[in-house]
Parts: structure tokens; sequence; C-alpha cells
């Protein structure tokens, strides 16, 4: 009887010893399998880690090149200013398109601008604009009224209010709040007829005039312009200069036509930032922070484009380009 109450025993402590060497492997087996998922996790991270600074690499040299292919843009405009610079010369110049009326004179003392009608037939001026900017400052703006005109073979002068001539001559006008410039400074005047057409241009300049740009401080860039005139893109290039934007202005001319400009709101170009500015028309326009909407004008299309850029101060042109249309082969 005893024999067989140890044999029972002997059978239960066997079964028990089974079961729990059978826990133990399956624990062995679970803790091995944890520590293979965990090697494959670590692996994974590794790759993930080499992988992420592989394309650090790639962002650095793609950025380093595309630093250097600004520099090589601005360089390059640099030269080309330097080269317009040397060429050109002193004394007045003067382009026409098609029209009678001509820019007559450009008094060196500021005193006035006379516009003079070659024909033999009255011209009207109504809804025309004459454009004068000192220079390369922010333009001033006279726009003739719609019953102005000037009579064939005649001059029509407009004068600097502050220039007082007693009484002012029958179909004379003043220029109120204008002021007048003097034989250093280089003068530029644009005439546009009523439907925005450039229709004359003169310029006088100092003998010794030079660019009022500065590449020392141009620090601000016209970085790209959209063939199609749906935006335009500045970039600010200093590494570590952020710039205020507020009343800053784009002046944009295509095709001779009558200049068009954005002027800045409050904003802010951080170093080594762009900030996009879009037609209002133009459905595919990004949704950036720095992207601004022109409100009001349409996209401005193709053609031989020249932009500059003023600053709040008005008194210098950072930037100038010219974008010529490209023309399928």
């Amino acid at each position: 009887m005893m024999s067989e109450v140890r044999g029972a025993e002997i059978q239960r402590l066997n079964q028990e010893l089974e079961r729990t060497n059978k826990q133990s492997e399956d624990r062995e087996a679970e803790i091995q399998q944890l520590q293979d998922q965990n090697r494959d996790l670590q692996r994974q991270n590794q790759e993930l880690e080499d992988k992420n600074k592989q394309l650090e690499r790639n962002q650095t040299a793609a950025n380093t090149q595309l630093q250097e292919e600004r520099e090589r843009r601005i360089n390059a405009e640099r030269e080309v200013e330097r080269l317009k610079n040397q060429t050109e010369q002193s004394a007045e110049t003067q382009s026409s398109t098609t029209g009678p009326i001509i820019v007559d004179q450009i008094d060196p003392q500021g005193k006035y601008i006379r516009l003079r009608n070659q024909s033999d037939k009255v011209q009207p001026l109504g809804g025309w604009e004459l454009h004068l900017r000192v220079n390369k400052r922010k333009p001033n703006i006279w726009r003739f009224f719609y019953s102005d005109k000037v009579r064939a073979k005649s001059t029509v002068t407009i004068w600097v209010s502050e220039h007082g001539v007693g009484s002012w001559p029958l179909g004379d006008r003043v220029w109120k709040g204008l002021k007048s410039w003097s034989p250093e400074d280089h003068v530029l005047v644009t005439l546009f007829n009523r439907s925005g057409e450039l229709k004359v241009s003169k310029e006088q300049r100092p003998e010794n005039w030079t660019s009022q740009d500065s590449p020392s401080n141009r620090h601000i860039t016209v970085d790209e312009v959209d063939q199609e005139g749906r935006y335009i893109k500045l970039y600010n290039n200093s590494s570590d200069q952020d710039q205020q934007l507020k009343d800053w202005s784009i002046y944009v001319e295509v095709d001779n036509r009558k200049p068009i400009m954005y002027t800045f709101g409050s904003l802010r170009l951080r170093a080594k930032n762009t900030v996009t500015i879009w037609a209002s028309d133009c459905p595919t326009r990004n949704h950036s922070p720095t992207d601004l909407v022109w409100f009001g004008q349409k996209s401005w299309g193709p053609g031989n484009q020249q932009w500059s850029l003023s600053s709040a101060a008005l008194d210098r042109k950072w930037t100038r380009g010219h974008l010529q249309p490209k023309h399928e082969s």
C-alpha cells in the first residue's frame, strides 16, 4: 500500500517537473523570439539612421550647390550692371515709339518738364501718364486730365510747384508736392498713353553718373520671375541679416507697357529665405506662409519683362533686370 502511494507521488512529481520544464522551454523560446525581434528593430533603426544621414548629406550638398548658383547669378548681374555703366554716356537720350509727342526738355535745375507736339494736329492727352524717376527712386506720376491736350507745333510745360513764374502760361500745369532735382541727379521721364503703352522716354545723366545700386548691400535680389507673369520670387542672400520689407515696392514693365507696382505690407524676410508674390488669378499658387497675393493684378503674360525693386526709403533701387520671352524652336 505504501509503495503504491509513493509511486503515485513520484508520478505526480514527475508530471509537475515536466510541466515546469515545458513552461521554462516556452519562456526561453519567447525570450529568444523577443531577442530576435529586438535585433531586427535595432538593424532597421540603424538602416533608418544611415538613410537619414545620407539624406542630410544630400540636402547639404544641394543647398551648397543652390547657394553657389545664386551667388554666380548675383555676380553675373553685378558684372552686367558694371559693363552697362561703363558703356553709358553722359547727356540726354530719348527713345520714342510712334507718335507726335516728345519730351522736349528736362530742366537741369529741376524746375519743369516740357512736352512738344511735333505734328500739325491737336494731340489729346486725356488719361495719359508722365512718370518721373530721379536717381532710381520710386517714380512720381503725373496724370493728365481727360480735357488736356496740346496744340499743333506747341508745347505744354509741367512746372514744379516750388518754382513759381508769376502767372503760369496758358495750358501749362503745376505739379504740386513734387521736389525739384539738380544737375547732379539722374532723371528718367517716361510718357504712357491712356492704354498704358509707352510713347516716349527721355533720361538726363550727369557726366560722372554711375549706378545707385550698392552690390555690398544688395541682400535682397529678384531670385526668379515667371515667364508667364504669374509670380515674382525674392531672396534674402544674407547669411545672418533679416530684412524688413514694409513699404518696399516692386515695379514690372512688360513690352514697354505702363509699369505695374506691388507695395509690401509688414513683412520680415529672414536670412536665406524667399518670398513669392503671386498674381491674383493664378490657381496653382502655393500656400506657403511666405507667399503673398498681388490682389487685383492678373498675370501679366509673356513678353520682354523689366523689373526693379525699391526700398522703403525710395532712395535706392536695390536690384533690377529684364527677362526676354522664350521662343519656340
